[in-house]
């Protein structure tokens, strides 16, 4: 989507008159973040002046300006929202919304209640100051059409992304309302279409809104593979996958490539999940190579964050540890430590870096190697060898040889020794792709890529805690 696919990206929340039962449950998932106290010396960047307004709201700060910077009265931030709006071209859709989604000093996205809050106001303002054009009024619609789909939008992408740890109860009214703002996207596209020639004074109707549309249905089809991830899904019907075939052949009918491939991916991760598909690893190697090219482009973070999710699902345990590494330093160095990005990141680092071995029939962390790796310190049991809800079954620490112990799952890096008909891969790094357990042999994909992949006995193999620097 280019540059608009950016900032639909880092989309947000919003309130628009749909579902008003959302308010309140918007004020409750975001509750964690309220805490953004201002320290001493702080002020408002708008307005200048310290401590409460005349309406008794306090100084905020969502996004990722430290120190005393960026701090504000919401109202004062919803004036200067208005206000860059006003001054936005006609026709530039991201410029209309930016003021209201990204912080003017940080340049990143707002985050949580006060970034709904924003786009709650965002709506409001788009309703009141847009009103439709005298030959469309009988159309009835909210407002300027485009304006408001555009607004719409960015309210249905903070819906999906709403955070599930919070509480499963609260995902789910998040989701109802996903869904509800997502028909009425789709509907006042649907009458934009039979009325084009009215409302554009062309036909057929604009690429831009086909784009919009076929982005609705992504987030529809995020919602709903969300939702059937998690255990509780009494509430709507069984899992479908129509609408990311949806979201794929509206994308083809606009020649929107990096759309198209990004479809295609998440269908198969659907059926990955759902249909028991055999096909899954020829897309997932083909949208990861999409996110390596488009990481090597920008560099963005959140490309970054895709392009580990995907390596991981590959198992490329060394590529995606490095990745992870390096997104942190940026993640640190433009949002700051306690950004939810940052933390998300940490949290995958660590998940990477949770390694697990089978001994004497039980599951066990691997902790670090000691004399040389030929030793491994284990902890546990634990319950599952996924990292999937591990519960640990004891806190014990066992010191043992480390041919006793079985590597029990692919991704984890790996250094060969000890080969003597393979000499040259002695010392040599790479991921466990697969294992047979019955020959306690491991599919090897080295770092080096000259290196071919290979079959390597796990007694010729040492778990790599650390990776060396590349």
């Amino acid at each position: 989507m280019g540059k608009k696919s950016r900032r639909r990206g880092k989309s947000s929340k919003g309130k628009g008159g749909l579902a008003s039962s959302s308010n309140a449950n918007m004020q409750q998932i975001t509750k964690k973040a309220d805490s953004h106290a201002p320290p001493s010396g702080a002020f408002c960047w708008i307005c200048l002046e310290e401590g409460i307004d005349d309406l008794g709201k306090p100084l905020v700060r969502d996004c990722s300006c430290r120190g005393v910077s960026g701090f504000a009265h919401l109202g004062c931030t919803i004036k200067y929202a208005q206000q860059k709006s006003e001054d936005s071209s006609k026709n530039d859709k991201i410029e209309f919304s930016e003021a209201w989604t990204d912080c003017p000093n940080c340049n990143q996205r707002y985050r949580n209640k006060l970034f709904m809050d924003l786009v709650n106001a965002l709506i409001t303002y788009t309703k009141s100051n847009y009103p439709c054009k005298p030959s469309i009024k009988c159309l009835d619609f909210p407002c300027e059409p485009m304006r408001y789909i555009e607004a719409m939008f960015v309210k249905l992408m903070a819906l999906q992304e709403t955070d599930t740890e919070v509480n499963l109860g609260l995902w789910k009214n998040a989701a109802m309302d996903g869904m509800a703002v997502a028909s009425e996207i789709i509907s006042v596209i649907s009458k934009m279409k039979e009325n084009c020639a009215l409302i554009f004074g062309s036909s057929p109707i604009d690429e831009t809104v086909i784009n919009l549309e076929a982005h609705v249905y992504d987030q529809l089809g995020m919602i709903n593979l969300k939702d059937a991830l998690l255990e509780d899904r009494s509430y709507r019907s069984k899992p479908n996958v129509k609408y990311f075939q949806k979201y794929k052949e509206m994308s083809e009918s606009i020649g929107d490539t990096i759309s198209v491939s990004d479809a295609e991916y998440k269908i198969q991760q659907w059926k990955d999940f759902f249909g028991n598909s055999k096909e899954g690893s020829s897309f997932s190697r083909g949208w990861t190579s999409v996110l390596r090219k488009k990481y090597k482009q920008d560099s963005d973070i959140e490309t970054g964050r895709r392009l580990a999710t995907s390596l991981m699902d590959e198992r490329h345990g060394i590529e995606c540890r490095r990745l992870v590494a390096e997104l942190i330093i940026k993640s640190l160095r433009i949002h700051g430590p306690d950004h939810d990005t940052t933390r998300d990141l940490q949290s995958l680092q660590e998940t990477l870096t949770f390694v697990i071995v089978n001994w004497k029939n039980e599951w066990y962390q691997a902790v670090r190697c000691e004399d040389d790796g030929d030793k491994y310190v284990l902890k546990g049991p634990i319950s599952s060898p996924q990292g999937l809800g591990i519960i640990s079954k004891g806190d014990n620490t066992h010191v043992i040889s480390a041919h006793e112990a079985v590597i029990g799952y692919p991704g984890t890096p790996v250094i060969c020794h000890g080969l003597t008909n393979a000499t040259h891969l002695n010392e040599k790094i790479g991921d466990i792709r697969g294992i047979d357990v019955k020959t306690k042999q491991c599919e090897i994909h080295f770092e080096d890529t000259n290196l071919k992949p290979c079959l390597v006995k796990q007694k010729n193999l040492r778990i790599l805690f650390e990776l060396p620097e590349n």
